[in-house]
């Protein structure tokens, strides 16, 4: 599998105070059998610890010091891998949807990125009690909230990120290092 390639792909996670959520990233990523590397972009007051996994994770910086756009843009820089997805803290993803997104990418040597979404499916009860399937309702759910009972409680069989995007790595670094001159002093992106 490409994703699990560190020169072709390279997961990126930003995160500030929130070791919970990143154990728990870090679970679903070993229990999908990742094997890539995972960049974590660390903005936190102390300096966190993350448990020993079968993959290679970094953790960038050694201490925080100021704009997360630019460490995000500095740890990246330090990587090796063609394309990345930048993954916060409190998200999850099907890896195979990824492996296709990843797939697509690579195939368009003229292509930036390449989004991808899931589509779930979800057994409905009727009013006479019978079941029948179909897409559950995104207009009544929020999809980024940190809480897992904020997170679809009930709505669908499983939870992940409903849209994301593998991007390449350059214009990616560029990205971040344009943003940082608008938010200058951008603690972190994903804490609202």
């Amino acid at each position: 599998m490409l994703i699990n390639d560190p020169k072709k792909f390279a997961i990126v996670c930003s995160t500030k105070n929130r070791p919970a959520f990143v154990r728990r990233m870090i679970a679903s990523l070993e229990a999908q059998a990742f094997k890539g590397l995972l960049l974590i972009v660390d903005a936190s007051d102390h300096v966190q610890t993350y448990p020993k996994t079968s993959f290679d994770v970094r953790v960038y910086p050694p201490g925080f010091r100021g704009n997360n756009w630019i460490e995000t843009a500095e740890g990246c820089e330090s990587l090796e891998s063609e394309c990345v997805l930048w993954h916060h803290d409190d998200d999850f993803y099907f890896l195979d949807s990824v492996e296709r997104a990843l797939t697509r990418l690579i195939a368009s040597p003229n292509a930036v990125c390449s989004q991808g979404r899931e589509l779930f499916m979800h057994a409905f009860k009727r009013v006479d009690g019978s079941l029948y399937l179909g897409m559950g309702a995104p207009g009544r759910f929020s999809y980024t909230e940190s809480e897992p009972l904020q997170r679809l409680e009930s709505a669908f069989t499983k939870y992940c990120h409903l849209f994301f995007a593998v991007t390449r790595r350059q214009p990616f670094i560029e990205t971040c290092r344009r943003t940082a001159r608008y938010f200058p002093k951008a603690g972190i992106f994903d804490q609202y």
